[in-house]
């Protein structure tokens, strides 16, 4: 039976079919690859038919035949003491049939005659053995992606190596504002600042406090009118110099101990001279008036303001 090879005009796939296939839908198929419907009569090829493929195969055989033919008669006429064997007298000659296989035909392209029956549904053929795409493999390519790959990790890991070190160097530096945010970090410090310099914690300074130089020896408390109270303090020079007047804090409470008021009372407030100071364990009489807008005042605090 004859083979004939079909070719997919959407796709360009080749398909191996015969007589019954081509005849039974009307040469109408589908492509196993893309699915498209066409015509197999109007893109044949005939391939060539098992008898020429035989004649072929029996002209290879003959012609291995005498080439190892040849190879013995050339290897028995070296060998000493035996003559050459000629065997060619026992020999059959197979000579083939003058049988011309069958040229490539063009693509068959006339038309089928139109029918006004219902079209034929289709037949899914599959490629030929011979017409399968092998898959494309780049053996070069892949050779190249080793090295490439390589060369990635070895960029990624450097960079991981320079984050850390840039990271427990900045740990480091900022040793005593971490540990005051988060204490618990120390367990980390005391490995890494075998291997690197932390910056050291800054000791705290110690203001010394200041020595008086005043004291409060008395103070009164008088009301002037419904809103008006009048504070009279006498304080003292504790120092051996001359001092200015000191700032004073003033607290007034109520019977219930509630405070009605807070104030800074500076020497500008109570003095006219602001140059005027107090002889060295000398006293000076201070005195000022608060003005009150709710409650009654019932007892006076009075203290120097060492921040003055």
């Amino acid at each position: 039976m004859t083979t004939f090879i079909t070719r997919c005009p959407t796709c360009s796939q080749a398909f191996k079919l015969d007589e019954s296939v081509l005849n039974a839908k009307e040469g109408q198929v589908r492509c196993g690859f893309c699915n498209s419907v066409f015509n197999a009569k109007e893109h044949l090829y005939r391939s060539k038919t098992s008898a020429a493929m035989s004649v072929a195969v029996m002209e290879r055989q003959a012609e291995a035949e005498r080439q190892g033919i040849a190879s013995m008669k050339a290897l028995a006429s070296q060998l000493q003491g035996f003559d050459a064997v000629d065997d060619s007298a026992n020999l059959t000659r197979v000579t083939p049939s003058a049988t011309a296989a069958p040229a490539r035909q063009e693509v068959i392209n006339a038309p089928l005659a139109q029918e006004t029956t219902a079209p034929a549904i289709p037949a899914v053929i599959e490629p030929a053995a011979a017409q399968e795409p092998a898959e494309d493999i780049d053996d070069e390519d892949d050779e190249d992606d080793e090295p490439k790959r390589s060369r990635t990790w070895l960029w990624a890991l450097v960079a991981l190596i320079a984050l850390v070190g840039i990271v427990a160097q900045l740990l480091a530096m900022y040793r005593p504002v971490v540990l005051e945010k988060a204490p618990q970090m120390q367990q980390v410090y005391t490995p890494l600042c075998q291997y690197l310099k932390c910056a050291q914690p800054q000791a705290e300074k110690t203001v010394a406090p200041k020595a008086p130089t005043f004291t409060v020896v008395s103070q009164n408390l008088e009301k002037l009118d419904d809103k008006r109270w009048a504070v009279r303090v006498t304080v003292k020079n504790v120092t051996d110099a001359a001092q200015k007047f000191p700032a004073l804090l003033v607290q007034l409470k109520s019977a219930k101990e509630d405070v009605l008021t807070r104030r800074q009372v500076l020497p500008e407030n109570y003095l006219e001279d602001k140059a005027a100071t107090v002889a060295a364990q000398a006293q000076a009489e201070i005195g000022f008036a608060f003005e009150l807008q709710e409650g009654e005042p019932a007892t006076l605090s009075v203290e120097i303001d060492p921040s003055i």
